[in-house]
């Protein structure tokens, strides 16, 4: 760190020894030394002012402040990082399941795996506020692959044909640890539901690693159709099998003429394109007859299964059934 203040060219030293005319010692507020703040005249070697002592003085007490800020925030980011990785590695997390199914029949077809976490006296935490924490400290693919992992575990719970829906963001998907999620698993009853929190970065790099995972039977679907172009450009870049409806456009559809036009159109196109779309959010039966009535097969929402703890809607007993709560709505996507 160089600056040219009050005629010296300034350098801060971490542990270095210069003599004593031309420096000042740095500390945290705790007195804690971490270095010297050597200035040398612009101007040529020669004895420092007073003026210029001062200087450096102010200087260095500026620098100790913002060193003592910095390690604060590491130490606190270090403190929740542990926290997290307590919090999914031990008893913080639960995955619930919610039921996908057709809507003529109201069969159900499939289950979305969505993680709870807390509980207990702690109560539960957002999950989206969980995997937003995770993300800005660097954790967030490693907590997306452990909930998927906790996920995949219930796979064989889930009565033949019933798939089962697993999210994952694209980061999480180019990364090379997801190959090792499917070792052993019935493949082909398996969804991964591309979620968007940050930008595709590398497209190519993403249509490889689901090229791979298709090739092994897993099916793509792809989330939030018609809330933004986000969803949109991964619709025509990746070419999903499913095609999950944003809520806000099943919401009310049958009294807004623009949304049954969006969804017909949605129809039309998972047509061409050999798709299948999901309305996302049914929570009205008035909503299901109109999506049956535009040719929507399959759905989702409150009106046709809360997410609850596996042993309510699988059919075998499942290792993960007995903890969390059952029936509060975290995640956006439940």
């Amino acid at each position: 760190m160089a600056r040219e203040v009050v005629g010296l060219d300034l350098t801060f030293d971490t542990g270095a020894a210069v003599s004593a005319g031309a420096a000042v010692v740095v500390r945290l507020p705790d007195q804690t030394v971490v270095g010297m703040l050597r200035g040398v005249p612009v101007d040529g070697p020669g004895p420092l002012s007073a003026c210029q002592r001062q200087g450096m003085a102010i200087i260095a007490g500026l620098i100790g402040r913002e060193l003592d800020q910095q390690r604060t925030l590491e130490r606190n980011g270090a403190q929740r990082r542990d926290a997290l990785r307590h919090l999914f590695t031990g008893d913080g997390t639960s995955v619930v399941v919610q039921p996908i199914r057709r809507l003529a029949g109201n069969i159900i077809v499939g289950y979305e795996a969505l993680s709870r976490f807390g509980g207990g006296q702690r109560g539960l935490i957002p999950a989206d506020t969980v995997f937003e924490e995770a993300r800005q400290l660097g954790l967030g693919v490693e907590l997306e692959l452990a909930t998927a992992r906790s996920a995949l575990g219930l796979l064989p719970y889930i009565a033949a044909p019933s798939y089962l829906s697993v999210n994952l963001s694209p980061a999480a998907l180019v990364d090379p640890r997801t190959a090792d999620l499917f070792a052993g698993v019935k493949t082909r009853r398996v969804v991964l539901e591309l979620t968007e929190h940050e930008q595709v970065e590398d497209y190519a790099a993403l249509s490889r690693a689901l090229r791979s995972l298709r090739k092994r039977g897993v099916r793509l679907a792809v989330d939030d159709a018609g809330a933004g172009f986000a969803s949109l450009q991964h619709i025509s870049l990746l070419n999903p099998d499913l095609i999950k409806l944003d809520r806000a456009l099943i919401r009310a559809v049958q009294e807004d003429p623009s949304r049954r036009a969006l969804v017909r159109a949605m129809v039309q196109f998972a047509h061409e394109t050999s798709a299948t779309l999901i309305a996302e959010g049914i929570e009205h039966e008035a909503e299901r007859r109109q999506l049956i009535e535009l040719g929507v097969e399959l759905g989702q929402g409150f009106l046709l299964g809360h997410p609850a703890p596996p042993d309510q809607w699988l059919h075998r007993r499942s290792p993960l059934g007995t903890y969390g709560v059952a029936r509060q709505r975290t995640r956006a996507n439940a």
